[in-house]
C-alpha cells in the first residue's frame, strides 16, 4: 500500500490544452504533489475509513494464518509439499465463492446482529 502511495503521487493530472499555464516545472510538482497527498491522507481522517482499516487488518492477520500455519500443519504432513499448491488453489476458490455467497445472502439485511448471534451460537454449540 505504501509503494502503491508513493507511485500515486507521480500520477499527472491530465490538463485540457486551453487551460494550460505555463508555470515552474518544480513549482507545479510540488502543488501537484501537495494535492496528491492531501487526496491520500483525507479519506484516512473519516471514521468509516478507520473502521474499514481495521477490518482489513483482520483479514490479512486471517489470511497469513491460512498460509503459513494450515499449510505447515495440516497440508504438509498430509499431502507434503507437492499438493500444498493444489491444496491452497481450492481453498482460495471455495473462499472467492463462499465470499460472494455470503456478500449476496447480507447484503438485504439491515443489521449485522443476525449474523452475529449465529457465530455466537455456532460456537455456543461447538463446546
Amino acid at each position: 500500500m505504501t509503494l502503491g502511495t508513493i507511485l500515486m503521487c507521480f500520477l499527472r493530472k491530465v490538463v485540457d490544452k486551453e487551460k494550460k499555464v505555463s508555470e515552474d516545472s518544480s513549482i507545479k510538482f510540488c502543488s501537484t504533489m501537495m494535492s496528491t497527498l492531501k487526496l491520500v491522507i483525507t479519506p484516512l481522517l473519516n471514521l468509516r475509513m478507520l473502521l474499514i482499516i481495521l477490518l482489513v487488518s483482520y483479514s490479512v492477520l486471517q489470511q497469513a494464518l491460512v498460509w503459513a500455519d494450515y499449510t505447515n500443519d495440516v497440508v504438509n504432513p498430509i499431502l507434503r509439499e507437492a499438493g500444498v499448491g493444489g491444496a491452497m488453489a481450492v481453498y482460495g476458490a471455495f473462499d472467492a465463492i463462499c465470499s460472494l455467497t455470503a456478500g449476496r445472502l447480507t447484503s438485504s439485511l439491515r443489521s449485522i446482529t443476525l449474523i452475529v448471534l449465529g457465530g455466537e451460537r455456532g460456537l455456543f454449540f461447538r463446546q
